[in-house]
């Protein structure tokens, strides 16, 4: 389990919580958010972040933008 300020990741299932209460979380948004609290200080390249929320799929600049 990550925990941050108010907030627990379970990393197995992606479920995000606050104060124990569960957070919706897109796929995407789940997966990113994942990659970043298992990198702690890490710069995370913005192809790495399309990669754990799309599979390296074709997106745009703007959809990335908009799930972070």
């Amino acid at each position: 389990m990550h925990r941050f300020g108010p907030f627990e990741l379970d990393p197995a299932s992606r479920q995000l919580y606050r104060d124990q209460m569960p957070v919706r979380l897109s796929s995407p948004q789940s997966a990113i958010l994942a990659l970043l609290v298992s990198n702690p200080g890490t710069v995370v390249s913005r192809e790495q972040l399309i990669d754990a929320g799309w599979g390296g799929a074709a997106i745009n600049d703007n959809t990335l933008n908009q799930t972070i």
